[in-house]
């Protein structure tokens, strides 16, 4: 999949959360540590800076577990790229393991500020690949694990799709569908468009250098030093004895504390999680095979519904199936029917539903079980929304949408507070029917989405 853009959409640069793009970048290389002259000195292209950014995220990503887990001695393995829409590397998402026990992931992507976009660490937590990758499988009975290619596709800074490769011919599974790669392309037409414009409010330094994007070059070009340039930026915090005025590009990365000593700062800290009161891990987190099983019907709104009346302890006749197929109803989802599908051994109605009718529908639902449930939506939610939704202890709902076919909805189930490379952060904690080993800790964005809403549920009992 080559996604390309207009060179002339591209006077931009960023200092926020999720994608970034821009110039081409020229560095100057060192070998053995030592500095060339700027006379002799040669460009690094790109694909010449990938190597070195898989080693600092591996780095990174030890250093994040040393802070959050000391007294765990993990390691880091399946290491997998990112791709952002222009089908281009922009991080690694990193596997944890005690031993042959898995310990969650955690995904980097160099174009931010913030550089942790989600992570988890906790026992028996498979990595956010594997859990897509099986979830492919189970979903599409044509595809083996095997055919899976080692990439992630970051589809809205929260979510990811994966791809298999059949026949010289790539497919796409995100959001329990599978798509062509045409059908996938367009489908992220709409987040390409916004993030350009979203980013189109900085300027920056008209810098392509010729010798690597010349007149008959391709827009990726740019793409790809933009991503470069801001690898560039991160080594500069992470190497600092290795730069005086000029960049410097390492050729070689040495594994030892001296080199590495920066890290620490960089990675920064997370702080405690706050969590809803409410939460419970056998409870809160519902996942789409269990109710694609269960009810022969999806919609990922009413998972994240149904988790909330699992935690609140409000199930019909006590158990998720019979709350499912209420909301189901209540909510009008049967009207919007997409697909019919073999998911797990089963054919399942794939539908969604509205901000709307996930507001109204609980309400009915409180009503039919003697509840009082009230709803509250907003509209491009800041952080603080959902923060003061734990806070005051109830439920909420994030739904976001990058286009017609592409969205999803999740529980919000606690928050926390980070400092990473100086920078103060905030991560939502959110219980996902897709990855329902244990809530993720994700970066929030709102300008990025198409729509985004926060349904906050008060309930009365």
């Amino acid at each position: 999949m080559k996604r390309l853009i207009n060179t002339q959409k591209l006077a931009i640069c960023t200092t926020a959360v999720a994608l970034s793009i821009g110039s081409v970048f020229g560095a100057y290389c060192i070998s053995n540590n030592q500095k060339s002259s700027k006379a002799n000195t040669t460009s690094a292209s790109y694909e010449e800076m990938l190597p070195a950014i898989e080693q600092v995220s591996k780095e990174c990503a030890e250093s994040l577990a040393e802070k959050t887990e000391p007294e765990l001695d993990l390691e880091v393995k399946d290491v997998v790229p990112i791709y952002n829409v222009t089908d281009n590397i922009v991080g690694y998402s990193v596997s944890y393991y005690d031993g042959e026990t898995p310990y969650g992931y955690a995904s980097f992507d160099f174009t931010t500020d913030q550089l942790i976009t989600d992570f988890i660490i906790h026992e028996n937590t498979e990595s956010m690949y594997n859990v897509l990758t099986e979830s492919f499988v189970e979903a599409d009975a044509s595809v083996e694990i095997k055919d899976c290619t080692d990439k992630l596709y970051t589809t809205t800074g929260i979510d990811y799709a994966v791809s298999a490769e059949q026949n010289n011919k790539e497919t796409f599974y995100y959001n329990a569908s599978t798509y062509s790669e045409d059908d996938f392309e367009n489908m992220l037409d709409y987040y390409e468009d916004n993030y350009l414009e979203f980013y189109d409010n900085t300027e920056y330094e008209d810098n392509f250098y010729s010798e690597l994007a010349d007149n008959n070059s391709e827009d990726n070009y740019i793409v790809q030093g933009k991503i470069a340039d801001w690898f560039k930026k991160w080594l500069k915090k992470l190497f600092p004895s290795f730069f005086e005025d000029e960049y410097v590009a390492p050729t070689a990365y040495p594994n030892h504390s001296e080199v590495f000593k920066e890290i620490d700062k960089l990675v920064g800290e997370v702080s405690e999680p706050v969590m809803l009161p409410q939460y419970s891990k056998e409870k809160s987190l519902t996942s789409q095979e269990t109710i694609m099983k269960t009810t022969s019907r999806y919609a990922c709104g009413l998972v994240a519904l149904t988790s909330i009346c699992n935690q609140e302890d409000i199930l019909v006749n006590g158990n998720i199936q019979d709350t499912f197929n209420k909301l189901w109803d209540l909510t009008g989802t049967q009207a919007n029917i997409y697909e019919t599908s073999e998911f797990y051994g089963k054919q399942v109605d794939c539908s969604g539903t509205t901000i709307y009718n996930m507001a109204a529908g609980m309400r009915y639902y409180g009503t039919e079980l003697g509840i009082n449930i009230q709803a509250s939506t907003k509209s491009n939610p800041q952080f603080t929304t959902f923060k003061s939704a734990v806070d005051n202890h109830n439920s909420s709902v994030l739904c976001y949408q990058i286009a017609n076919e592409g969205g999803h909805g999740v529980s919000i189930v606690g928050y926390a507070n980070g400092n990473i490379s100086e920078h103060n952060i905030d991560y939502l904690l959110a219980a996902d029917g897709w990855y329902d080993d244990i809530p993720r800790y994700v970066l929030y964005n709102p300008a990025l989405f198409e729509s985004c809403t926060a349904i906050t549920y008060t309930i009365n009992k």
